[in-house]
């Protein structure tokens, strides 16, 4: 969670035109060079990582309906549910909050992954080389040619700054969701979530041929694939990122900073198996701090999100482009800390997140109140 809020920082910061080009910005050494490496290191890496655990989710949702209903339970029927709550929600996120939002591209994403559920887990990882090849072509280009004409895009960045900065609500929102660069009159979304599905599919298969395997099941029998993993994906992963900077007039260096993003996001995920795997004493405390954020991912995701608008637009504490990359990774980090110490008291009380437990119910198609939570004070989920 602390990598995703780091890497959307930039969006909040900067809006999603602003963050493509930070030139437009006076950014002093200091933050150029916090901003390159929070390109390489954090973002399009750890994203990934909620992906592949949507996927991974798929196929233990299934196994649980055809554990609790047999052949009268339907898996599909079950998942097509989750992900239509979850493109409702994320319209919403978008539409009155903001432009950031991965939920509507992870619920078309899932729909199709509908059709992998039966698949055995090489063809899973066969399909999911083949879309992370595919994902890699699209990003193909050099990065130091600008995606629209530099004039153009400063115009419309000096209207989004005024406006973000210092905007009302529904100023804010109609910029969003009616206004590009491009003049498409938001249709440019339309068309980057016709395209996102190529992007996020991936993680989500391999997450799913991970489920299939029995992956993730038994850390201890498995920390030395997790460290071995950890060694080799991660500087791999690191150098193809770094290419874009080191090669910037090569087109490939695009792709291959694309193709990188996966791997790293694999080797950071084998890092954080492994460290919960061999759980050292002397992070003992911080580790359950880490499991309370993750129960509550998307509550949390979300609250992200709210702290961070009324942080940075104008109908809160208007700090839109003011602060700076380095302040953002600052604000980003003391949020993720308090994150860590209110999901763990949460918890204490009830079992499950107040979105995650609406999920689960529309879900389900039943209400059901967890039997912790029906005496007050109850400690649960520690």
């Amino acid at each position: 969670m602390l990598g995703i809020l780091l890497a959307n920082m930039l969006c909040f910061q900067y809006g999603m035109w602003g963050m493509q080009e930070m030139s437009l910005f006076s950014l002093s050494a200091a933050d150029s060079a916090a901003h390159t490496i929070v390109k390489i290191v954090v973002e399009t890496s750890f994203m990934p990582i909620f992906a592949f655990l949507f996927g991974f989710g798929m196929v233990k949702i299934k196994e649980n309906v055809e554990r609790r209903h047999g052949l009268a339970g339907i898996p599909a029927a079950h998942l097509a549910r989750r992900f239509t709550f979850l493109f409702v929600l994320g319209l919403a996120h978008y539409i009155l909050l903001w432009e950031g939002d991965v939920l509507v591209s992870y619920a078309i994403t899932g729909f199709g992954m509908l059709l992998f559920l039966p698949a055995k887990p090489r063809t899973l990882f066969i399909w999911g080389a083949v879309f992370a090849v595919l994902a890699a072509l699209i990003q193909y280009g050099a990065s130091n040619s600008p995606i629209l004409p530099l004039s153009q895009l400063e115009k419309f960045n000096d209207k989004t700054v005024d406006i973000y900065g210092s905007g009302s609500f529904t100023e804010i929102i109609r910029h969003r969701t009616l206004s590009d660069p491009l003049g498409l009159y938001g249709f440019y979304q339309v068309i980057n979530l016709m395209l996102s599905p190529i992007l996020i599919a991936p993680m989500f298969l391999f997450g799913m041929a991970a489920a299939k395997l029995k992956l993730l099941h038994q850390p201890q029998q498995e920390k030395k694939l997790y460290r071995k993993l950890t060694v080799i994906l991660i500087p791999v992963g690191l150098l193809l990122k770094f290419c874009k900077y080191l090669l910037p007039d090569l087109g490939w260096a695009g792709s291959m900073a694309a193709l990188g993003g996966t791997i790293l996001a694999i080797g950071y995920l084998s890092a954080l198996s492994w460290l919960f795997s061999t759980r050292p004493r002397w992070l003992e405390g911080w580790l359950i701090r880490f499991e309370s954020v993750g129960r509550l991912s998307l509550s949390n995701y979300l609250l992200q999100t709210v702290v961070c608008v009324f942080i940075f637009y104008g109908f809160g504490l208007g700090q839109f482009t003011k602060i700076g990359i380095i302040g953002g990774i600052a604000v980003a980090i003391g949020i993720f800390i308090v994150q860590c110490f209110a999901s763990q008291l949460y918890l204490r009380y009830f079992r499950i997140g107040p979105v995650e437990r609406l999920l689960r119910a529309w879900t389900a198609l039943r209400w059901k109140r967890p039997a912790a939570e029906t005496t007050k004070g109850t400690p649960a989920g520690l």
